[in-house]
């Protein structure tokens, strides 16, 4: 071992007389078979719940994606027509508030009059904290056009 080497084991040794047990890692920048010690924090990673199961929504690849906002968080996958392929959970407790179907959430009007989508794709979903409201877009196959959604508020719901 060089000089260097020792003096830095040295001081790193001293400074870390009296705390915790470190945990042992691997770094590439010692000698092989050597070791570097650190402590790392241990995380909260607070609520952990299920989210939509792949094999109900029939689409493959699922492309899943989740967006999460003051109050909830949402969760959007490719779905087959009529399963459902978003979901909107209550970001404090996970608890599931409403599962609706990609057709039904991306509804569009044209002239108060409800216009049909065919097969909804590739849906992706934000939270824009600035202006507080869910921005999301979906591709739909058949008129090769894309469908904006974007809500009243920070209730993804409106």
């Amino acid at each position: 071992m060089n000089e260097r080497y020792i003096a830095a084991k040295e001081r790193w040794a001293a400074k870390m007389a009296g705390k915790a047990k470190p945990q042992v890692r691997s770094t590439d920048r010692l000698p092989p078979g050597q070791h570097e010690v650190r402590n790392f924090p241990v995380l909260d990673l607070g609520v952990s719940f299920p989210g939509l199961q792949f094999t109900n929504s029939g689409a493959t690849p699922p492309d899943t994606m989740g967006a999460v906002g003051p109050d909830h968080f949402v969760e959007i996958l490719n779905a087959n027509i009529g399963n459902p392929g978003i979901a909107i959970f209550d970001k404090c407790s996970g608890a599931l508030i409403q599962r609706v179907t990609n057709n039904a959430f991306f509804a569009v009007q044209h002239q108060g009059t409800n216009v049909s989508l065919g097969t909804v794709v590739d849906s992706r979903i934000v939270y824009d904290p600035q202006a507080q409201r869910w921005v999301a877009c979906t591709l739909e196959q058949a008129a090769k056009a894309v469908v904006l959604a974007i809500s009243q508020d920070s209730n993804p719901l409106y």
